[in-house]
């Protein structure tokens, strides 16, 4: 049998991830139907993890001593900054996940680029970053998705 990889000897690894989308799904969804007066009690289910769930993900995941990444709109973030503040210094990762959960096949590169640029300085503000930290930060983060889209569309045009 052949050495495990994994330290310690174990046999496998799982990776934990939670989507922090608040309400903002069903605003999406609802913003030029009918009727959308209907949703609010889909939308206070949405609002139930910004506003106990995540404490209550944050404990368990302490208990067990487990991290995990949580992927936010800059929308929720905007609206909750003390959230993403508790989830950033119990030593989780926060994940961008566009403005308003933008569909991004629908964007150009640039207004993809745009929006996880918005996003992510909302996201490291209310992480407490400094001005400065964060142009670093999100200058190092365009340019490797700039170039990971450059490749990926050079390689979709030639297949």
């Amino acid at each position: 049998m052949s050495q495990s990889l994994w330290p310690e000897g174990k046999k496998s690894a799982a990776m934990f991830t939670f989507d922090l989308d608040g309400d903002i799904i069903w605003q999406n969804m609802s913003s030029d139907e009918p009727n959308t007066e209907k949703l609010i009690r889909a939308r206070s289910i949405g609002q139930y993890g910004p506003n106990r769930c995540v404490d209550m993900i944050l404990d368990l995941l302490d208990k067990y001593q487990v991290k995990a990444t949580f992927f936010a709109p800059g929308y929720v973030a905007e609206h909750n900054p003390d959230v993403i503040r508790r989830i950033d210094e119990a030593g989780h990762e926060i994940g961008n996940h566009g403005y308003t959960h933008e569909r991004f096949v629908e964007k150009t590169v640039e207004e993809q680029l745009e929006i996880l640029k918005k996003t992510q300085k909302i996201i490291k503000e209310a992480e407490g970053m400094s001005r400065a930290e964060l142009q670093e930060y999100n200058r190092q983060r365009i340019n490797e998705a700039r170039k990971r889209m450059e490749e990926k569309y050079s390689n979709d045009q030639t297949e």
